[in-house]
C-alpha cells in the first residue's frame, strides 16, 4: 500500500445525547461552525467544521447515561492544535459538564518534546479531547 493512497482525515464521528446542546458547545466553546444538520440513515447528524477538521455529531437515542458511560469507557480522542492553551482551559472550566483528566496543562517531556503543552478533557457526553499547544 502506498502512502499517497491515504492522504488525510475526512471527519471524526462522535456520539451525543442531545444534538442541539452539542452543536452549541462545539460552536460557542470550541469555535466550530455548523455546516450541515439533518437525518441520515435514521440518525440525526450534524457536521461542524473548524479549518480542515470536520466533526460529525451523531445523536443516539435511548438511555443517555448508558451512552455517556460508553463514551467514558474508551480512550479514543480528538487531538486539536490550539494557541493560548491556558486561556482555553480556563474558559472550558466554566462550562458545566466538562471535566479534565488532570488539573493543569502538562509538557510532553516523555517524547522529548518540551515544546508541546497538552491537556485532556471530556465533553458534554464524555467524548475525549486532547488540546495541544506547540510553542513557537
Amino acid at each position: 500500500m502506498h502512502s499517497k493512497e491515504f492522504y488525510g482525515l475526512f471527519h471524526i464521528g462522535i456520539t451525543c445525547t442531545n444534538l442541539e446542546r452539542s452543536i452549541l458547545f462545539y460552536e460557542n466553546i470550541l469555535g466550530f461552525y455548523l455546516e450541515f444538520v439533518g437525518k441520515v440513515n435514521g440518525y440525526r447528524l450534524a457536521n461542524l467544521v473548524l479549518d480542515n477538521m470536520i466533526i460529525e455529531l451523531i445523536e443516539m437515542t435511548g438511555d443517555a447515561e448508558q451512552i455517556r458511560a460508553s463514551n467514558l469507557a474508551n480512550k479514543n480522542h480528538i487531538a486539536i492544535c490550539v494557541r493560548s492553551l491556558n486561556a482555553i482551559v480556563e474558559r472550558l472550566k466554566a462550562v458545566p459538564g466538562v471535566s479534565f483528566e488532570f488539573d493543569e496543562p502538562r509538557r510532553y517531556v516523555e517524547y522529548g518534546r518540551n515544546d508541546l503543552s497538552y491537556i485532556f478533557f471530556r465533553g458534554l457526553d464524555g467524548e475525549r479531547f486532547e488540546l495541544i499547544d506547540i510553542a513557537r
